[in-house]
């Protein structure tokens, strides 16, 4: 192998990597895009079934949920976390891929539980 052959390998090898971690970074900012929209659609079907009559069950957010502010702060906090943990780890990590998948998973069901509260309080 000459040297030219292999400084074309070398630089084929960091293009993969490069191709690597743009593709993963790119999934998490999705993934973290669609957390953010599950959020804000908790927001709106929290306000949607307190404006019926119905009440906050997350036990943090029971005490603060007639202050909106801080209940924004809070899930702002916990997002900025989350999405902090998820860009942090490694391309390869199973952990950043559980983590996006289970938060995922929670919020689409709250979202889906607050659309029952909801149905609930209006039939």
């Amino acid at each position: 192998m000459t040297r030219d052959d292999e400084h074309r390998e070398t630089v084929g090898a960091l293009h993969a990597i490069v191709d690597l971690v743009e593709r993963v970074r790119a999934q998490r900012l999705r993934g973290i895009g669609l957390l953010v929209a599950l959020n804000l659609a908790d927001v709106a079907t929290t306000v949607w079934f307190l404006v019926l009559g119905g009440s906050e069950g997350n036990p943090v957010l029971a005490p603060i949920v007639n202050r909106w502010w801080l209940v924004v702060a809070v899930k702002a906090v916990v997002l900025a976390v989350l999405s902090r943990r998820i860009l942090d780890a490694p391309a390869r990590s199973r952990e950043a891929r559980l983590l996006v998948n289970v938060a995922l998973a929670y919020y689409l069901a709250v979202v889906l539980w607050n659309l029952s509260v909801v149905h609930r309080l209006v039939t």
